[in-house]
């Protein structure tokens, strides 16, 4: 553990993923269509990490992060590295807009197509990275449950789960693996990203999703339970924190 895994709540942390430098963004590309392999891919990762480790150290962040380097994007690990989602995005319920008007498009969830189960670490390897990087606090990254469910109920193959709640319910249990992970690998700082609670607070959302024929607030409801049961076997030494993003 290092030793400035302490004194929480802090006075200032980053939130989200730090811009991708143009050398990472490169060698993804160029591992992604085998120009380079995993190894070299690895050590370049790794070193944008430190010098991001170092940026947050030199101006006094509280929390230390990788910037979610190692990750596709801040929910993406999640299906990648679960069994049971399908590997093709669905076209997206809602519609967001940017500070200059333009439209913000995105991928849809992947459908469920099969019962979902953790089949690797989803962010313990990663943090065992940065953990090795500071001597500061470290702190560590997961969608909350919700995510996979943002489409709602069309995206679950009601022969593999008939109702959403047993869906969650294995998500949390997920969760609840990658969290016991981290903690064997020194965490005791987690941050969870819960957007779509944050996306019903939009009316228009809300009327969205009652047009599908589900209940927002039943939604909420039903997303802080997958929360609390993600949380609910943590150590006492780890804090967690919720991220409503928007």
């Amino acid at each position: 553990m290092n030793a400035g895994n302490i004194g929480r709540p802090l006075r200032a942390e980053h939130v989200g993923s730090f811009p991708r430098p143009p050398r990472l963004l490169r060698a993804r590309e160029d591992y992604a269509s085998g120009k380079l392999g995993k190894e070299e891919f690895k050590r370049t990762e790794t070193d944008c990490i430190r010098d991001i480790v170092a940026l947050q150290d030199r101006v006094g962040i509280g929390a230390i992060t990788d910037g979610e380097y190692p990750k596709t994007s801040w929910r993406e690990f999640l299906f990648e590295k679960c069994a049971g989602f399908d590997t093709e995005p669905t076209v997206p319920d809602f519609k967001f807009r940017l500070y200059d008007g333009t439209e913000l498009t995105y991928p849809g969830e992947p459908r469920v197509v099969g019962k979902v189960h953790r089949r690797e670490p989803l962010s313990a390897e990663d943090f065992t990275v940065l953990n090795g990087l500071t001597k500061r606090q470290t702190k560590a990254n997961l969608p909350a449950p919700s995510i996979a469910h943002l489409g709602g109920d069309r995206l679950l193959d009601r022969s593999v789960y008939p109702d959403r709640k047993s869906f969650l319910a294995d998500l949390s249990s997920v969760m609840r693996a990658e969290i016991a992970d981290l903690a064997r690998r020194g965490c005791t700082y987690l941050q969870m990203d819960e957007v779509p609670i944050a996306v019903l607070c939009d009316p228009k959302n809300r009327e969205a999703v009652k047009g599908r024929g589900e209940d927002p607030d039943e939604l909420i409801d039903n997303y802080i339970v997958a929360i609390n049961d993600s949380i609910s076997d943590k150590p006492a030494h780890m804090s967690v924190c919720v991220h409503l993003p928007w």
